[in-house]
């Protein structure tokens, strides 16, 4: 059997038992309930939070298992002994400190604000670099993906290189400029600027990685060079003038993107990812439209000193079928506005513009 229809047998078998909590579980006297005929509608948190719950495994159990380490992105978040915020606490992790994931979590999420963000998540089990184990809340760490992990080893490498040359040492070896994958908006994707020709490319990457498309915009389709065509690392650039010595923009797409930039923005994270190397929350316009998605505030988060070098774009997971009316059309919508966690939002479309 496959992982998939494993994952959908799971996920039908606990909605039908949530199914029968509800009905079984519903007032005397109240439809659904003793001597009452068709369901009721009037559920309790609990039976809420179970139904979430099964409606997050949905997806879930289809994805890839999620990274072995994580990292908290606030200060003093909090380590229990056990699941919950009023439990004994054992120890606090600092901005920055990495810890790794045992994948236990709870079933049930719980809320809690940070830097102005809502989060409504589940409790992981960590192990602390003391060795500790404990228990801490997803909305205070992110997952250290293992296509981030390479960019963050680039970034270390090239550090340390400029430090050993100015202090006079050996230096470490040069990165490819064909295997860079940091992004510096408004300044550089790898070794890509602004100057950067199509011949140029040709020589960076190759001629089997580089190729000739279009792509679509909210301003129509656009003839564009296409660099490792179908591949994770995709980019697909547009151009300022005929002859293609001038790129106009960078456009990401694929999910599963290895480019990123310092702060671990990257196609494919899902939005709490996103808020969370932000440091605020966002503001995006509503679906259903040209602009659908469109990154229109990050709020003075940390990602807002490159609001001019990029703009961002979200979009629904896959597998939800509907979006609400509520979060469609030419409307401002918050990453905390209510329901919009149902949404699986994340990263779709990364557009860099260099100067």
């Amino acid at each position: 059997m496959k992982p998939f229809d494993r994952s959908r047998r799971l996920f039908t078998t606990l909605t039908l038992a949530i199914l029968w909590v509800i009905n079984g579980c519903a007032p005397p006297n109240q439809p659904g309930g003793e001597g009452g005929g068709a369901t009721s509608q009037v559920y309790t948190q609990p039976i809420i939070d179970l139904i979430d719950a099964a409606e997050d495994l949905s997806i879930e159990l289809t994805e890839k298992g999620l990274p072995d380490k994580i990292v908290s992105w606030v200060d003093d978040l909090i380590v229990t002994a056990q699941p919950g915020s009023g439990m004994p606490e054992i120890a606090r992790m600092k901005e920055g400190e990495q810890a790794e994931y045992l994948h236990q979590r709870t079933l049930l999420k719980k809320e809690a604000t940070l830097r102005g963000q809502r989060f409504k998540e589940r409790y992981l089990l960590v192990k602390l670099a003391s060795g500790q184990m404990g228990w801490v809340h997803e909305g205070g760490i992110r997952y250290v993906y293992p296509r981030y992990q390479k960019v963050v080893d680039q970034v270390v490498a090239t550090a340390t290189a400029a430090n050993q040359r100015t202090r006079g040492g050996s230096s470490a070896p040069a990165i490819a400029p064909e295997d860079q994958r940091i992004i510096v908006p408004g300044k550089r994707v790898g070794p890509i600027t602004k100057s950067t020709s199509q011949e140029k490319l040709l020589e960076l990457y190759g001629g089997t990685q580089v190729g000739l498309s279009t792509i679509t915009t909210p301003e129509g389709d656009q003839p564009c060079t296409v660099i490792f065509p179908g591949e994770p690392s995709e980019l697909r650039i547009t151009w300022d003038d005929e002859d293609r010595t001038k790129i106009k923009a960078v456009y990401i797409d694929k999910r599963e993107s290895t480019w990123f930039t310092e702060d671990g923005l990257g196609v494919g994270l899902p939005m709490s990812d996103i808020i969370k190397a932000n440091r605020a929350p966002v503001a995006f316009y509503g679906f259903g439209w040209a602009y659908g998605g469109v990154v229109e505030s990050w709020k003075k988060g940390s990602l807002s000193r490159f609001s001019k070098g990029f703009y961002a774009v979200f979009a629904p997971d896959p597998q939800v079928k509907e979006v609400p009316s509520s979060f469609q059309g030419e409307r401002i919508l918050s990453s905390n506005e209510a329901g919009v966690d149902r949404l699986g939002l994340y990263l779709s479309r990364l557009v860099v513009y260099l100067d």
